[in-house]
């Protein structure tokens, strides 16, 4: 009984997960949606700006279009002719004619080009397969797009701590290499402790001037994937910092 339970949990789990499916709504908000936090702004941002989103969405408007003319392409070799039966038409005008002809006034005759009338179906199945491709391909950059543009956002946020860390150093040593002046100049340090001081000021003033650099580059890699500066992010994008707070 025991081992049946554990076989009937096990298997509701896996139906439950399988069911699962990915919202792509959520992973990239659409145009009217109204993000959650900052960071879906942000992805809701590089997505209304991508080139390449663009260019997919485009794509797929054509696969659309493509199977609506596959749909209707039978049509194109299919034609309707007709023509008026002289024989019969005698047989009415002159009616003591000897020779009687029973043939219809009007000759009509349709055609149909058959290998594509039985051939049309795969030929919809491969639209839709295309536009099913089309449509896998946003799903994918969408994904993308979330990721790369978090990971960026991180990356940003993180130099920025790593920035606040090293002032902080920076701070120190200043302070350490003022007091070590003072005290050298009171004959109270010796020139070594002096010199080492002041490189350790030095090195952690380099290391303040490279995480600055370090945040620049970030912003900039974080611009060009949500298409506007920084600064303007924010501003437009400010509600939903507080919502995070």
């Amino acid at each position: 009984m025991k081992k049946l339970s554990i076989f009937t949990v096990c298997l509701f789990c896996s139906v439950f997960l399988f069911a699962q499916t990915t919202d792509f709504n959520q992973i990239v908000p659409g145009e009217e949606s109204r993000p959650r936090t900052f960071e879906d702004f942000l992805v809701q941002l590089a997505w209304n700006n991508s080139p390449k989103g663009k260019a997919l969405s485009n794509q797929q408007t054509i696969t659309n279009i493509e199977t609506d003319l596959v749909q209707r392409d039978w049509m194109k070799n299919a034609s309707v002719q007709w023509n008026l039966n002289e024989i019969s038409l005698s047989n009415i005008i002159y009616p003591d004619n000897e020779l009687f002809v029973a043939l219809p006034i009007w000759n009509v005759t349709a055609t149909l080009d058959m290998d594509l009338l039985f051939n049309r179906k795969k030929k919809i199945q491969i639209s839709k397969q295309k536009e099913e491709i089309a449509q896998q391909n946003i799903n994918l950059l969408k994904m993308q797009t979330r990721a790369a543009v978090l990971t960026a956002y991180n990356d940003y946020l993180l130099t920025i701590d790593v920035l606040k860390v090293r002032k902080e150093a920076e701070q120190f040593s200043f302070q350490t290499r003022t007091l070590v002046t003072e005290l050298f100049e009171q004959n109270k340090a010796e020139f070594e402790e002096l010199s080492r001081a002041a490189e350790s000021y030095s090195k952690s003033r380099e290391a303040v001037v490279e995480a600055e650099a370090t945040i620049r580059t970030a912003r900039i890699s974080l611009e060009e994937l949500i298409g506007i500066p920084y600064e303007q992010a924010e501003r437009l994008g400010a509600q939903y910092k507080k919502k995070d707070k």
